[in-house]
């Protein structure tokens, strides 16, 4: 199985590198747009988003929206091979977060309609997320990364909402 993720992963990179700049902006204001405008953005006090590198879909300008809005919002802070905790954005709260956040905002290279997702294969997310099973859980994703299916293995932790510039995909509702 690991080998058919590890292809998966390289898809998912090609996928979005090959994403020209201009889709890449106008994918993003959408997308943007579309959170804001969800029952994820509207309700909830405290959010968890990763921090966009390279290709992944980027999160900067919604990271600041959801500060604008009076959001508490948290980053991933890698503490040590295998763990990650969470770092508070800005200056009115403590460095790190105890509480479970609202809505967890997390990265993929590859997802499947059912919520099954691939990143770059160290767990980190995975083992956090078990750890907070009541967070809905959110993928930003361009289109072109949704696979048919995304192999799983019982530590993999799905996400239940994928976020694409063709709009919002409840993976709840597709699962079995």
């Amino acid at each position: 199985m690991n080998e058919l993720k590890d292809k998966l992963r390289e898809k998912g990179i090609k996928i979005r590198s090959e994403i020209s700049k201009q889709k890449r902006k106008d994918f993003e204001l959408k997308i943007i747009s579309l959170f804001l405008d969800s029952e994820f953005f509207i309700a909830p006090n405290s959010f968890f988003c990763y921090q966009s590198k390279k290709s992944e879909f980027p999160t900067s300008n919604l990271i600041r929206e959801l500060t604008k809005n009076n959001r508490e919002v948290y980053v991933p802070k890698v503490i040590s091979d295998t763990e990650m905790t969470l770092s508070h954005v800005g200056n009115s709260k403590s460095a790190s977060c105890n509480q479970e956040p609202d809505v967890a905002i997390i990265p993929a290279l590859a997802v499947s309609k059912f919520g099954d997702r691939i990143g770059y294969g160290k767990g980190y997310y995975d083992r956090w997320l078990a750890r907070h099973p009541k967070c809905a859980r959110v993928a930003l994703v361009f289109h072109a990364q949704i696979q048919e299916t995304v192999p799983n293995e019982s530590y993999d932790i799905k996400v239940d909402f994928l976020l694409t510039e063709f709009g919002i995909i409840n993976c709840k509702t597709h699962r079995t």
